[in-house]
């Protein structure tokens, strides 16, 4: 009996040795292929004249320090704002210009040459040797191309993770990874918005780490933006999303009376408005699919969703706040660096930025820079899993009641 249980006992130790080393097998399997993908989407080269652009100004801030007179326009804004300038603000904005006095304006909120890639564009030129310059022909250094394939691998690392935290199975997680860096090929260069692609993810972790670890690490979000500001304007993304991530959080933690009335008074405003923007197209279709989704799912189905608490709803707004102020305080255009933002987007003269190539929408399919196909098949495949994950919700629900 004795002899019987002890072979039992080793054949049950070989087999866990065979599935232990099954496992690590199926991990290296994982990042290879997930490494590859990173590589493939890295050798794509997109049409455009930024990273020349940026090494030219990093090599003016790199000389002259980080200023608003830009040196390659003959007619470029001035630096200001000036005294004439100024009696052109809005009332509110001239009362304040005479109080605090217009140096103080000119520090908190300059204007003429706004460079929000400044800090990138030092690096670009630093990486560089000086000698590559000289010839005006060839560089002497693979510098900018092994920046690209790190911030790369980085990307996809921050969104396996992410994956893994939500509970997604490794090697799901590591599928979808690789169809994440494939759906961007087209779009990946060397330019500053490649921080922008590289920080949404890392920011993408932060949340679910804070969701699913520890309510503190929303803290992360600080440094993060503010690295951010100074890299890319793109650092915006990050207060867009934190506002919804708030606002669901929220109204968790209401009972369901309260998250009905409070969710519903919200949403379908704001659906509203967007749809009066955007019109009837496909994207604005499957955003309402969104917010009739999230509407069941938070008044029938909210004790299956994870929560923050009220504790991760009160550190995420201090988090938003500091990281707000510090963006203006550690950021050498402060207050411009903000509404640069907005003027670039929604102001006036907004219809001139959307004219560049890298700005069309996602699915203009005349766009010469871009593969539209590979992101419409990965934009389908996420609003299918995000009807599987309610689907599955709903039976898991059903089953356990």
């Amino acid at each position: 009996m004795a002899k019987s249980v002890e072979v039992g006992n080793q054949d049950l130790k070989v087999e866990n040795q065979k599935l232990d080393v099954l496992r690590r097998v199926s991990i290296v399997v994982c990042w290879a292929a997930m490494l590859i993908f990173t590589f493939h989407a890295c050798t794509h080269m997109v049409a455009a004249g930024d990273t020349w652009v940026a090494m030219a100004c990093g090599r003016h801030f790199v000389n002259h320090g980080v200023d608003t007179v830009e040196p390659f326009s003959a007619n470029s804004h001035k630096a200001g704002p000036t005294e004439e300038e100024i009696k052109t603000w809005p009332n509110w904005a001239q009362w304040i210009t005479n109080k605090v006095g217009i140096e103080t304006v000119k520090y908190w909120h300059p204007t003429g040459w706004i460079n929000q890639n400044w800090l990138t564009h030092m690096m670009f030129y630093l990486l560089i040797p000086k000698s590559s310059y000289a010839d005006g022909v060839s560089f002497t250094s693979n510098a900018l191309v092994y920046w690209k394939f790190a911030i790369y691998i980085l990307t996809v690392i921050c969104v396996y993770y992410t994956g893994r935290l939500l509970g997604v199975h490794p090697w799901l997680s590591a599928v979808f990874s690789c169809f994440a860096m494939f759906a961007g090929r087209s779009f990946l260069d060397i330019r500053p918005a490649g921080f922008s692609n590289m920080l949404v993810a890392v920011f993408l972790l932060i949340l679910a780490l804070t969701t699913y670890r520890n309510v503190l690490y929303i803290w992360l979000v600080v440094p993060l933006t503010v690295f951010w500001c100074n890299v890319h304007g793109g650092y915006i993304y990050a207060f867009i999303m934190l506002v919804p991530f708030i606002g669901l959080h929220l109204l968790t933690n209401f009972n369901k009376k309260w998250t009905a009335i409070l969710y519903n008074v919200t949403a379908w405003p704001f659906l509203y408005f967007v749809l009066s923007k955007a019109g009837l197209t496909f994207p604005s279709f499957l955003f309402s699919i969104l917010v009739i989704v999230l509407d069941i799912m938070l008044v029938f189905y909210k004790k299956n969703l994870v929560s923050i608490g009220w504790k991760g709803v009160y550190h995420t707004i201090g988090a938003t706040f500091v990281a707000f102020a510090a963006v203006v305080l550690f950021n050498p255009f402060h207050l411009t660096n903000l509404t640069h933002t907005f003027a670039i987007s929604v102001s006036k003269n907004a219809a001139r930025w959307r004219n560049i190539h890298e700005w069309h929408p996602a699915f203009d399919w005349t766009n010469p820079v871009g593969t539209a196909v590979p992101f419409l098949v990965i934009y389908i495949m996420g609003w299918a899993a995000l009807l599987a994950w309610a689907i599955v919700l709903i039976k898991t629900s059903k089953s356990v009641d």
